[in-house]
């Protein structure tokens, strides 16, 4: 018989975390910071940074709350940041590479799965940037 503690230090799947990414999107994505109209990057880098707060303070003691009346494990702190990351990834990876594409000094994106993204400038310089994605897979799912 498996322990509490055994299923905790598991962790959860991939598919699951997959499923707990759209139920917070879809129950709690109200409950999120909204985009302004014309909102810059520093205003998206604070909203970035609020949302994240809300999920880490808010959203997920409840959906623990939830998951432990349900008899289902807490998520372990791990599994909160891939949460919390396939979250925000859903949310601004994308957004965030588009605004870079304005930059009329930008030659190439390289975007490899769930690696940092690579920009490379005519002028020679190269900056990496977050990934957009979590996981290889997620990053097919954009491009469909």
């Amino acid at each position: 018989m498996t322990s509490l503690t055994d299923r905790i230090d598991a962790g959860v799947s991939d598919e699951e975390l997959d499923a707990l990414t759209v139920q917070v999107r879809r129950e709690w994505g109200s409950e999120l910071p909204v985009p302004v109209r014309n909102e810059t990057g520093e205003e998206r880098q604070e909203r970035r940074e609020a949302t994240q707060h809300v999920l880490f303070e808010l959203l997920l003691p409840r959906l623990n709350r939830e998951r432990l009346a349900a008899k289902e494990p807490a998520l372990s702190t791990e599994d909160e940041d891939a949460l919390v990351g396939r979250v925000l990834a859903g949310m601004f990876g994308l957004v965030t590479l588009l605004e870079e594409l304005r930059d009329p000094d930008l030659e190439d994106v390289v975007v490899n799965g769930a690696d940092a993204v690579l920009l490379l400038f005519a002028d020679g310089r190269s900056e990496t940037r977050p990934p957009l994605v979590a996981r290889d897979r997620d990053l097919e799912r954009v491009i469909y």
